[in-house]
């Protein structure tokens, strides 16, 4: 398996990412990047130097964080023969093994996540386990970023023949019914937080309903190989220069925080601009 292109989804609010992430995919790994934007690109300063920016609004019936979440994978039938990693706008990738040299022998027609066990590892040491659902002490989901896959095997996996609307109801009904909550009118729970990161219980079910196929291939990143916001951005020199890191998670905004961002950049990638 080859990554082809690469799928992000953003609103104006964090869109400053854009020209970064897009610049260090297409310049480092070689993949291309396309983001689907929910408002108006005059609003920012996003340019198409290195990916494709595609507009889009968002439909006034239905809560808007969940659409900006599962847009990115319908994104993908629309190429259904490309294989497609979904990104996460603020994370970084800082070598190129990770995403490229690890998958090089996975079947095209497999489905991929290169952190597996990014979530389950706060409960349990066994990368496995997301596959049995709930642990104790978390949920064992997937990430909603670093799946891979074609675009029709995304379409397989995830149900996508179903419309976007459909999945936005029922994504929305099972957190409902998780809170306890009556449904009705889908706007009235608009809440963002209630819906954080609420697609990766959503997508994993989908996904685990499809295991007995043997098309699923995970990989992990331990939670030592992520240079993270919630660390001050810290990191060795040492395991830098060893590969040790795969990836970056941003501090936000992108404009407060472009130098330290900037140093991070430039000790994975050295004179890479």
């Amino acid at each position: 398996m080859k990554i082809d292109k690469v799928i992000f989804t953003c609103s104006v609010e964090y869109s400053d990412f854009w020209n970064i992430v897009s610049e260090v995919y297409s310049k480092c790994l070689g993949i291309e990047p396309v983001c689907v934007l929910f408002g108006d690109i005059n609003e920012t300063d996003m340019n198409e130097d290195f990916g494709e920016v595609v507009q889009t609004q968002y439909d006034p019936s239905l809560p808007r964080i969940v659409q900006l979440v599962l847009t990115k994978w319908y994104h993908t039938k629309s190429e259904p023969d490309t294989t497609w990693m979904v990104g996460d706008i603020d994370q970084l990738p800082l070598q190129r093994e990770h995403f490229i040299d690890l998958i090089a022998d996975v079947p095209d027609n497999n489905y991929v996540h290169l952190a597996q066990n990014a979530v389950t590892i706060l409960s349990d040491p066994n990368p496995d386990k997301w596959r049995l659902g709930y642990l104790r002490g978390g949920r064992g989901d997937l990430t909603a970023h670093y799946h891979a896959a074609k675009g029709r095997t995304f379409e397989e996996f995830l149900q996508l023949h179903l419309s976007l609307a459909e999945h936005v109801h029922r994504l929305t009904q099972m957190k409902l019914d998780e809170l306890g909550i009556e449904g009705g009118d889908l706007q009235a729970h608009e809440d963002a937080r209630r819906f954080w990161a609420f697609e990766e219980s959503y997508t994993t079910n989908l996904i685990r309903d499809r295991l007995n196929q043997n098309r699923f291939t995970g990989f992990n990143r331990p939670h030592d190989r992520k240079i993270c916001r919630s660390k001050n951005s810290s990191f060795s020199k040492e395991l830098m220069s060893n590969k040790h890191y795969v990836d970056y998670h941003c501090p936000r905004p992108y404009k407060k925080h472009v130098d330290i961002i900037g140093k991070v950049l430039e000790a994975a990638w050295g004179d890479w601009r």
